[in-house]
């Protein structure tokens, strides 16, 4: 049996025993959420601020080591669409049954993170990673992954150990007994202390593997905070033990990618520089030409007449977006639609390949079958 399968079963049998990180939320908790009144945890006793989490009503957020039917379900309550990934079939089953009596709907995936993640690359907006860094032996795997399947401009919230914990041997707490790191894999004595004490195998992990490990990964790091046990004498002397950060992955959002093509549309030359990176090319391949972010300036500031337009889709990729926009004059002479892949570096657009087509009727052959019907 390999240290996850472990750490699953014990927190299992946490769980059953009544662990506090394992007692779901109740209805009226969830009742206040919906009515705005909620706070969740990363850490033992500190809230995470709301203006770390954004607009949630719509957004993909995955709970990464989340279960128990605590934070999912406020969530789900404002209107996130939510996914909970843990390995304890206990805390997954608080938050089905949790899942169940509210009436949200949730995705539930047993598996370990410490593996690849199951999904998608860019599949969420936010991703809510409460303490368990502690279980895993290896923590930077943990961030790339988080990196690969968040959305540009998608946020990772992460509850984290600074190690103190581990300088002591269970609740005593002034006789430091160990030295750093814990590693009960690479130390015999420290498994056999956490054996002794009916634990999980754990682990003490540097700022540098955790904070370092997600800038490693490309995030940008843009809040943190600093938290203690709750209780104990360490916290009586307040001693911080935990911290909490929220990172970024680089990325240009949906309303960048609006704000740019209000750009475009208004043919505003000094404003379109700052979306391009030095290198970057367009590409209109309806026409096969091929343009330096300049050119496209120059060509797109002195195309003929005023006009506007309206973003009818804008769908992120693994690398940018992909937008389908409606443009027209604002005499209402010409019509026309583009699709456009825009390929994003460093929060710029490295490249951008349009597809442009004009609007218009059917052609009479299609007519004359008498079949199909108009979108609008």
């Amino acid at each position: 049996m390999n240290y996850q399968e472990i750490n699953a079963k014990a927190i299992d049998r946490w769980v059953e025993e009544g662990w506090e990180w394992g007692v779901p939320i109740d209805h009226e908790t969830y009742e206040k959420a919906k009515n705005g009144d909620w706070n969740v945890l990363l850490t033992p006793t500190v809230p995470v601020p709301h203006d770390w989490f954004g607009p949630l009503r719509g957004k993909k957020v995955l709970g990464l080591a989340s279960g128990g039917g605590q934070q999912m379900p406020i969530f789900a309550a404002i209107g996130a669409d939510c996914t909970v990934l843990d390995y304890s079939d206990a805390q997954l089953e608080s938050e089905r049954l949790v899942s169940e009596r509210e009436g949200y709907p949730i995705a539930i995936v047993k598996a370990d993170m410490t593996k690849p993640l199951p999904f998608s690359d860019a599949s969420f907006d936010l991703i809510f990673h409460p303490v368990s860094n502690c279980y895993v032996h290896e923590v930077k795997p943990i961030f790339k992954e988080c990196f690969r399947v968040l959305k540009p401009g998608g946020a990772l919230l992460s509850g984290l150990d600074n190690g103190i914990n581990f300088l002591f041997d269970g609740e005593d707490e002034t006789t430091v007994v160990n030295s750093l790191p814990f590693d009960p894999l690479k130390n015999p004595e420290q498994m056999e202390q956490l054996m002794r004490g009916d634990l999980a195998v754990e682990f003490s992990h540097t700022a540098e593997e955790q904070i370092g490990g997600q800038l490693e990964a490309g995030f940008i790091l843009t809040h943190l905070y600093e938290d203690t046990n709750g209780e104990g004498r360490l916290h009586e002397l307040h001693i911080p033990s935990f911290f909490a950060t929220r990172a970024r992955k680089p990325g240009i959002d949906e309303a960048c990618i609006a704000a740019f093509w209000r750009d475009v549309l208004d043919q505003d030359r000094e404003a379109l520089p700052k979306w391009f990176t030095p290198d970057a090319e367009v590409f209109w391949h309806c026409t096969n030409e091929r343009f330096t972010a300049d050119e496209f300036i120059r060509v797109n500031c002195a195309y003929p007449g005023a006009w506007d337009g309206e973003i009818e889709r804008i769908e992120p990729t693994a690398n940018g977006f992909v937008t389908a926009v409606r443009v027209f004059s604002r005499t209402g002479e010409t019509v026309c639609r583009v699709t456009s892949f825009f390929t994003l570096q460093n929060d710029r657009i490295k490249r951008l390949d349009e597809y442009w087509a004009d609007d218009g009727p059917a052609p009479d052959w299609r007519k004359s079958m008498r079949i199909g019907r108009p979108i609008r």
